[in-house]
């Protein structure tokens, strides 16, 4: 989830994605002792301010839009960028 913002989000906001593959870069969290999966499942503190976090959901939120058919319908790509916008939403 992180590198695919890093990617989307950097044209627009190049300093949020910077933080972003710091962020990445310093590794992951350990894990709560409970926790199940492999390394697609690492966990990441990430520690941004709410302006930046609100540009995230943003670049989300535009790129949902941009990807719903002219007919109205949600495309696969639009469902993912929802997804990727709801998951943002929950941090912040």
């Amino acid at each position: 989830m992180i590198e695919e913002t890093i990617d989307v989000i950097r044209p627009a906001y190049p300093r949020i994605a910077n933080k972003l593959q710091a962020i990445i870069e310093r590794g992951p969290i350990e894990k709560p002792e409970r926790h199940q999966g492999g390394k697609e499942t690492d966990l990441f503190r990430v520690v941004l301010e709410q302006r930046e976090f609100e540009a995230i959901v943003e670049v989300f939120g535009d790129l949902e839009v941009a990807n719903v058919s002219s007919e109205g319908k949600t495309t696969s790509l639009a469902a993912h960028y929802a997804d990727l916008l709801d998951l943002w939403s929950e941090v912040t």
